[in-house]
């Protein structure tokens, strides 16, 4: 019998091992894997957060609000220069407060090393004694 070949770190070479699938087994393991990505997918898809929602309102606003006087400007239209400053304004505001909300989740979150969900983030690492 033939010594085992070794590898450069002196373990042995093992061949790989073929089997014969057969068709059914492989129809079987691609509907799995397909509802397995499905499932992913769904569980990918979350709701929009409410802090979001606003500040899109936000900032379809404040856009507005900066547009219409010079609409109403360019008419020749009387227009309420104070009252779409004092909206625009707060709607920027609006919009400084999210981002400063979502960049201390975010560095919480780097913190802690957790993901999105609140779920530990598993940093590649192998955990040998």
């Amino acid at each position: 019998m033939p010594p085992a070949k070794r590898s450069g770190r002196g373990a042995p070479v093992t061949e790989p091992v073929t089997e014969q699938v057969t068709i059914e087994q492989a129809e079987r393991a691609r509907a799995v894997l397909e509802a397995h990505r499905k499932q992913q997918r769904l569980q990918k898809q979350r709701k929009m957060e409410a802090s979001k929602k606003i500040v899109i309102w936000a900032a379809v606003i404040a856009t507005a609000a900066f547009v219409v006087p010079i609409v109403l400007a360019f008419l020749d239209l009387q227009t309420l220069e104070q009252f779409f400053g004092t909206v625009f304004c707060a709607c920027i505001a609006e919009v400084g407060i999210y981002s400063a909300k979502s960049w201390a989740e975010k560095n919480s979150r780097n913190k802690y090393n957790i993901d999105e969900d609140g779920n530990p983030r598993d940093l590649g690492g192998d955990i040998a004694g």
